[in-house]
């Protein structure tokens, strides 16, 4: 793939390089949607709303509009706090190992490794007390809960232990593969399993009830991971079970909604879309007989037509069907790309690496050295540039999807 090296004169991995030591530079701390969203400032002008009666909706509904539409312009105002995410440095530890996986130059293989080292010691730093898990960084809400930084996160947690489980990939290092492993046996005991009917679904939090698709299929894919280490793991029920409870939501409503029942949410975005799919792939690959029943083939080969018909829209890739251009989502598309690419026609391939190649440069600041956050569609082809800098969502995940490497299982081994 030669996109950034046609359009911008720099090569995937140059570029991952720069964002790297752009992350670096500033200790990993940065800005992200969350300390945005969920501002102090920004709630309380929200909660005022609670006095003005029946236009409380209307003006909750103006407020975050604003908020959507003015991007880095409202930073001033509210002033959002710049954080260590956990989640941003998992997906730093990923990009590091692919970079060394790419890498014949011993000193550059040396330097790498010392990034990680100093990548592993921030994030024991932001380890809980009692357990090989993470947080979210910043308080926020799921749907109608308070989830404070006390409060474990299976996504944030999952990032981590696949930052380790790329590490011991990446250099042979046992002590990797050991700590993936302690995480994912540590999610095990914190993380709940709701049952239905003869399906489960791992729970986002300890304290929530959101049967979210992505959350509970990337738990999948860490226990796949750890049957593929060793097949005496013993969670092959519990697998089956959540595998079973997503995929038959995929097929009931052919699309891949954001959560199923009881807790229902049929938003549909280019991110999560790609999440679910990369992890069914995952799971496959890893766990192959243990899932054989579920017709795991059949909805991924059925998810990629969707997500080209879905996401590429007017040779850009979006979002969603509103039009939104934004950098999670193109990095999305290129870890999609990578991952899917003999499943896509010749026609399909050029399609979605030529919207790769345009959002890259409608996105990607020159004169700064990194990724915008988006570009909104407003009128007649205007668009409306948010130029945050997000630390996690748009530049610790560019680097990963610029740096990653698809490998090869040979045995029970992993190969470049």
């Amino acid at each position: 793939m030669n996109y950034f090296e046609k359009y911008m004169g720099l090569t995937e991995r140059e570029v991952a390089k720069l964002l790297l030591e752009r992350m670096e530079a500033v200790n990993y701390e940065g800005l992200d949607p969350s300390a945005i969203r969920f501002n102090p400032r920004f709630l309380r002008l929200v909660s005022m709303g609670s006095q003005l009666g029946i236009i409380h909706r209307a003006w909750k509904s103006f407020l975050y509009r604003t908020l959507y539409y003015t991007g880095h312009r409202i930073n001033s105002l509210l002033c959002p706090e710049k954080l260590i995410y956990a989640k941003g440095l998992g997906l730093v530890l990923s990009t590091i190992a692919h970079l060394r996986l790419s890498s014949d130059d011993l000193e550059e293989q040396a330097s790498l490794l010392s990034k990680a080292d100093n990548v592993i010691r921030i994030l024991e730093e932001k380890q809980m007390t009692t357990c090989c898990l993470w947080s979210h960084d910043y308080d926020y809400q799921i749907r109608d809960t308070l989830v404070t930084t006390a409060v474990p996160n299976l996504i944030t947690t999952a990032f981590v232990a696949l930052g380790f489980w790329d590490l011991w990939v990446a250099t042979g290092i046992y002590v990797h593969r050991e700590r993936f492993l302690a995480i994912v046996n540590d999610m095990l005991e914190v993380f709940p399993v709701v049952e239905n009917n003869d399906s489960l679904c791992f729970m986002y939090t300890p304290v929530t009830d959101y049967h979210v698709h992505n959350a509970n299929l990337i738990m999948c894919e860490l226990l796949a991971r750890c049957y593929y280490l060793n097949e005496n793991f013993g969670k092959e029920d519990l697998l089956g079970k959540a595998v079973k409870y997503s995929i038959d939501d995929f097929f009931c409503t052919k699309s891949f909604p954001y959560a199923g029942a009881p807790t229902v949410n049929y938003s549909l975005d280019n991110y999560h879309t790609g999440y679910v799919l990369r992890s069914l792939y995952s799971i496959n690959r890893y766990a192959p007989l243990l899932v054989a029943p579920y017709n795991i083939e059949e909805i991924i080969n059925y998810g990629v037509q969707f997500y080209i018909k879905n996401f590429i829209i007017d040779d850009f890739v979006c979002r969603d069907r509103s039009g939104l251009l934004e950098t999670h989502s193109l990095a999305e598309s290129i870890l999609f790309l990578k991952t899917f690419s003999s499943r896509l026609t010749e026609e399909q391939f050029d399609k979605l690496q030529t919207a790769i190649s345009l959002t890259a440069l409608e996105l990607w600041s020159s004169k700064k050295q990194y990724f915008i956050n988006n570009s909104k569609p407003i009128l007649l082809g205007i668009k409306l540039k948010d130029k945050s800098d997000m630390i996690r969502w748009s530049q610790a995940w560019m680097a990963f999807a610029l740096s990653y490497k698809p490998i090869r299982i040979e045995g029970r081994v992993e190969k470049v």
